[in-house]
């Protein structure tokens, strides 16, 4: 009887899965060939015997994959019916974002035209003076208070907004059930994975 499991736990499994295909990968990827020494008389024995090694690893490799890709689609479909690509979707956009506003929040506010008159006049005199003849630029944020404030608010909301996608997200992970087929379920535990 096929048994349910949170999303969580279906994507643990998965994780495990795929952690124990790893390791039969290598195994059986170099449990093909066999050293053997030509003057031991058991050499088609030794061959043998490894033949069966490998056929039980080929089958147990093949087995847990077919879990893996079972498990990987179940949640695949989950996450399409919980609408979870859309909602990633949108929080990398807010990521993009609230990457931007970061840097331009931390800006230098905008000088008083007083202010920037004054650096200018300062910075022509160290010309003459020949003290500094490369200098004929200066930079000057354009970013006024309001501006850097109105930034500030919008990063804040957007953090606010990311922050509530991903507990949606959360919650789905935590509530949304999914289906284990029988055939999966026995692979996993004849792997001791649940």
């Amino acid at each position: 009887m096929p048994q349910q499991v949170t999303i969580r736990k279906a994507t643990k499994l998965r994780s495990k899965a795929e952690e124990l295909l790893r390791t039969l990968h290598s195994k059986v990827s170099q449990d093909y060939t066999l050293p053997i020494n030509v003057f031991d008389p058991k050499t088609v024995e030794q061959v043998d015997a490894q033949l069966v090694e490998f056929t039980k690893g080929y089958e147990r490799y093949t087995n847990v994959l077919s879990a893996v890709y079972s498990l990987r689609k179940v949640v695949c479909d989950a996450n399409e019916n919980n609408k979870v690509n859309a909602r990633l979707t949108f929080i990398a956009a807010l990521d993009k974002k609230i990457g931007l506003l970061r840097g331009l929040v931390a800006a230098p506010v905008r000088l008083t035209k007083e202010q920037m008159e004054a650096r200018v006049e300062g910075q022509k005199k160290v010309i003459e003076s020949g003290q500094n003849y490369r200098a004929s630029e200066l930079s000057f944020s354009v970013l006024t208070q309001e501006t850097l404030t109105a930034l500030e608010n919008e990063l804040h909301g957007l953090k606010q907004q990311r922050d509530a996608l991903h507990d949606e997200l959360e919650l789905v992970n935590a509530n949304s059930k999914v289906e284990l087929a029988d055939e999966v379920l026995k692979i996993l535990t004849d792997e001791k994975l649940i």
